[in-house]
């Protein structure tokens, strides 16, 4: 009976940790208006893989309502006037008024809700200044939600989402099967003070708007142009 209230006990405090810890992450890394983020996504085909099957590399970069974003081939504007959506893949730019795009939430997840959802939390030191939140989760996508953290500064240094449902990676491989994917986040750098240049939020590095014409510049001259400026 001792164990068994110990245990209880252990967990209730783990989850009230686990909340403000939470909390105080998402202060720090969500509600800043000014930061500079480089991550990369590391995607295995299960659990246990140690094998990475694809990698993304991500970046934000943000000042105010000022966004730019880049993950693999597709980067992302938002200035005063202008939401731009450049598909390097695709060759091809969209053009809208800045207030019809919403930035970008930075995690796949809200650090905000997550704690409602899960099931159980555990709570271990991974090092001297990192300490990791396993959740269990219950009504989400996700299995399992591993969060790694600065104890110090409380600024995410991985983020490990387990999916719950199987799927194939690659619907043409026939080596692959269906099993179970596991994203890792990696957070490279987290600057919450950076210096960045306002030409960076500038649509003038991709487009050329001429009244009702867009023109693309340099070598984006090419890109088909969709122009959502007229609705």
């Amino acid at each position: 009976m001792i164990i068994i209230i110990g245990a209880l006990m252990s967990s209730t405090l783990s989850a009230q940790n686990a909340k403000s810890d939470i909390q105080k992450i998402n202060q720090v890394f969500i509600a800043q208006n000014e930061f500079a983020i480089s991550m990369a996504y590391n995607l295995y085909a299960n659990y246990s893989s140690g094998v990475v099957y694809s990698t993304e590399k991500g970046e934000v970069e943000r000042s105010g309502q000022k966004e730019y974003s880049k993950l693999a081939s597709i980067e992302t504007v938002i200035n005063d006037k202008y939401a731009v959506v450049i598909d390097n893949m695709a060759k091809a730019i969209m053009v809208q008024k800045a207030e019809k795009m919403k930035q970008k939430n930075v995690l796949p997840i809200s650090l905000d809700t997550i704690i409602k959802y899960c099931k159980s939390i555990e709570y271990q030191k991974t090092s001297s200044d990192i300490g990791e939140y396993t959740l269990k989760m219950g009504f989400s996508d996700y299995q399992q939600i591993d969060i790694y953290f600065n104890t110090k500064t409380f600024l995410l240094t991985k983020l490990v989402l387990y999916s719950k449902k199987a799927k194939k990676l690659d619907e043409n491989d026939a080596k692959l099967k269906k099993e179970k994917p596991r994203l890792e986040i990696v957070f490279a750098e987290i600057n919450l003070k950076p210096e960045i240049a306002p030409s960076v939020f500038s649509e003038a590095t991709y487009i050329t708007i001429s009244g009702n014409t867009i023109t693309g510049n340099g070598k984006y001259k090419n890109y088909k142009i969709i122009n959502g400026l007229k609705n």
